[in-house]
This record gives C-alpha cells, sequence and structure tokens, in this order.
C-alpha cells in the first residue's frame, strides 16, 4: 500500500516497523451514577469529551485526567450531549428538552452558547468544532429534509451547506481552516463522502467501487478519512489525501468491514472493524497496516470496540466495555525505553561488533548512532544492530523513537585496538 502523501518525514524513515506487545495504559472513564458511557472526541490537552446516561437523562461531560466536569444544557433543556472538543476545551454538542426537541450548542468555559437553527422551530445537533470555535452538525431546513451545517464563530445562524443533488446531507468534521467534511445524497439517492471549504459547491470524494461513502475525519494537513463500499458491497476503512485518490486501508483476516474514524496531525489513523474472531474491533493503522488495539493493551475484563477520536500525541479515545458495561476509555501510548544486553565499555580488536537488547512502550523504530553514522538496526522490541568501528574510541547512541516522545540514550563506549 503506497501512501507517501499520508506520513509525515518521521513515519517515511520506517522501513522496519515492529511493535512492542503493550504500548498503551489503559484509564476507564465511568462517570458515577452511569449505566452507559460514550467518548466522542479528545484534545490535544488529553481532555475527554463525551456524555453518560443513567436512566432518565444524558448528561454531557469534559474528562481532564479523571477529573469531571459536567456541562448543564441549555436554560429550559434538561438533557446534553457533548460531541467535540477543541484545543482550548471549547466544546460542541446538543441540549435536549422534555419533549424531545434537540438544538445544538456550543460550550465555553461550561457555559452553553444556543447555535439556533436552519429554520425556525427546526432540530440541529451539533457536531465537530475547530480551534476557531467553528462548529459542524446537523439539522432540517423548513422542508423537513436533513442538512449539513457550518456556524462561523460569531455568526448570527448556521449556515446550510446543500447537498451533491439529492435531499439530505450530514456533516461530520471540521479543521482548522474550515474545511467541513460528511456525506450527502446525490441526485440518484445513492450517498458520497463530500468536502467543503469557503461557500465553494460541496466535492464528491467518490468512492472505491461501490455505491456508498461518507467522511469521518480530517487532519490539518487535509488528510480525510471514513468509510466506503467496494464493489462487492463491502466496506472499506478509506483515506483521502490531497491530490490524491482515495485509499482503501484494507480490513483484518476473516473480517468483512472496517471504518475510519479519525486522523491524526501525524496520519495516524483509528476506527472500528472485526475479525474472524470479534464483531467489532477498536483498530489503530500506522505503518500501513490495521492493529487491533486490543492487542496493544492490559485490559482484564474489558473489551475495545470502537476508537473514535486520536490527538496529535497518539492518545485515543475509545468505546468498549468493561464487565459487560458499554463504556469509554482513553488510551496512552507508553514512552519508549531501551535496554542494552552485554558490556556498556570495553575494547576489541574487530571492525564490526553486533550490539542487542529490547525496547519496551510504543515504539516507530530504533536508531543506533556512531558518531554521525546511523547503523542499521532490525528488530523493535527485540533489536539488533551491526556497528562498525572506527580506530580508537567509539561512542555509540542507542535510542528508540516515539510517537509523542524518544527514550533516553543509551550509552556504549568501544575502542578499537
Amino acid at each position: 500500500m503506497n501512501l507517501p502523501s499520508l506520513l509525515p518525514t518521521l513515519f517515511l524513515l520506517l522501513a522496519h516497523v515492529a511493535f512492542a506487545q503493550v504500548e498503551y495504559t489503559v484509564r476507564e472513564i465511568r462517570p458515577s451514577g452511569a449505566i452507559r458511557t460514550s467518548v466522542a472526541d479528545i484534545n490535544d490537552r488529553g481532555e475527554v469529551a463525551g456524555y453518560y446516561e443513567t436512566g432518565v437523562i444524558n448528561q454531557a461531560f469534559v474528562d481532564r485526567e479523571g477529573a469531571l466536569t459536567l456541562l448543564p444544557p441549555l436554560p429550559g433543556f434538561s438533557q446534553s450531549v457533548a460531541s467535540g472538543i477543541n484545543a482550548t476545551g471549547q466544546v460542541s454538542g446538543t441540549s435536549t428538552d422534555a419533549g424531545g426537541f434537540n438544538q445544538a450548542c456550543r460550550w465555553t468555559d461550561g457555559i452553553p452558547l444556543n447555535i439556533g437553527a436552519l429554520a425556525p422551530g427546526q432540530f440541529s445537533f451539533g457536531l465537530g468544532i475547530n480551534g476557531a470555535g467553528d462548529l459542524i452538525g446537523t439539522g432540517r431546513i423548513a422542508s423537513g429534509a436533513q442538512r449539513a451545517f457550518l456556524y462561523s464563530n460569531g455568526a448570527s445562524a448556521p449556515l446550510d451547506l446543500g447537498t451533491l443533488g439529492g435531499e439530505v446531507s450530514s456533516a461530520a468534521a471540521v479543521n482548522g481552516i474550515g474545511t467541513v467534511v460528511g456525506r450527502a445524497r446525490i441526485a440518484n439517492g445513492e450517498t458520497r463522502a463530500f468536502s467543503y471549504l469557503n461557500g465553494s459547491p460541496m466535492t464528491d470524494l467518490g468512492t472505491l467501487g461501490g455505491n456508498y461513502s461518507e467522511a469521518h475525519g480530517i487532519n490539518a494537513r487535509g488528510d480525510i478519512v471514513g468509510q466506503a463500499r467496494i464493489a462487492s458491497g463491502n466496506t472499506r476503512a478509506f483515506l483521502l489525501s490531497p491530490g490524491g485518490v482515495m485509499t482503501n486501508l484494507g480490513f483484518f483476516a476473516g473480517g468483512s468491514f472496517s471504518v475510519a474514524q479519525a486522523v491524526n496531525v501525524r496520519g495516524e489513523i483509528v476506527g472500528q472493524a472485526n475479525s474472524a474472531t470479534r464483531a467489532a474491533l477498536a483498530f489503530h493503522f500506522v505503518g500501513g497496516r490495521l492493529r487491533d488495539l486490543n492487542k496493544l493493551v492490559s485490559l482484564p475484563g474489558g473489551s475495545l470496540d470502537n476508537a473514535l477520536a486520536i490527538n496529535s500525541t497518539g492518545r485515543i479515545a475509545v468505546q468498549g466495555r468493561m464487565n459487560g458495561m458499554i463504556t469509554g476509555f482513553v488510551l496512552t501510548p507508553i514512552a519508549p525505553a531501551v535496554t542494552l544486553r552485554g558490556s556498556r565499555r570495553f575494547s576489541t580488536n574487530r571492525r564490526q561488533i553486533t550490539l542487542r537488547g529490547t525496547a519496551t512502550g510504543m515504539i516507530l523504530s530504533m536508531q543506533v548512532r556512531s558518531g554521525n553514522r546511523e547503523q542499521p538496526v532490525t528488530g523493535t522490541s527485540v533489536w539488533k544492530s551491526r556497528v562498525r568501528l572506527r580506530p580508537g574510541r567509539n561512542v555509540i547512541k542507542v535510542f528508540a523513537l516515539g510517537p509523542a516522545s524518544d527514550s533516553r540514550a543509551e550509552r556504549v563506549i568501544i575502542v578499537r585496538r
């Protein structure tokens, strides 16, 4: 699979990516009194937006490393749901009244603002939000048809984004420059993923050979992810980078579908798929392959079913189960650490020596340097490197590269006689 436009320079260096078995710590989000918890988004500060159900109401919240802030509904409304959170902590979502009427809203410092609707008396749902406070969502127009909308910060009302020739559209995400993605009907009634920017007509993003697609996420560079049908009718996660073509991200052995939910600034993609043994599992896509997140954590009694958001440091908001209860989780990459085998200082008359060791945490690649020269490395969790030695004193540094930080460099000093 060729993904040059997606992967940043760091990822392009990973010719031999392999991963340790336990790469993330896991923290469950389960507010007191919740019978079901849903997480929706995570920002770069690690704040998670979502809501929980009590059996009576839905209550929006922001989780800050285990400290919960409840977000009140609009005045006159009784329930709240949070759907997105930006870098400054503004939250997008929806308030619901006792009669079931929904209105999009945005919380700033915990105070809700009524975004309004596309037509008087019609419902609206707030979904994503960008760093400028622009909010996207879905609402009804006067005819009753559902439309995607964009509320620009400071505007008097949301803007109807139109369709691709059909009657219906829905927005899913917006990036920092205001590019909106989602799904819309075309004239023949089929659904297509779309992008929208600055008042221009929606762009049909196509499919993977089938008759359906929808976009779920977009990052700052304009990489778009979502789901699309292939010619057989099965659904596959896709990536569409600026100037590129829609790329099938694949599926797990024995599975039939995959769906990409979000993509971060480094091109890491998360979502949901199935396999021969699981009806639903959360995945992480990096280095050109899907990875089952359940295999990268220690979570006795729990399962990770759908990865919904990922921030720039690789932290992931995941929907799953714990002892049968539907709940939310935050996955945090474990910082890489390197262990060397053998002596750290010795002399030899050989021209080459082999260094060996192990590494733990989420490791993108290993690097071994002798002076300014990079030495070849094979493996990651168990690695080895054949190092060429110059006459005299050689200072060799070994370290592991991670998504958010690198390991401390381990030094070996070898004197070639």
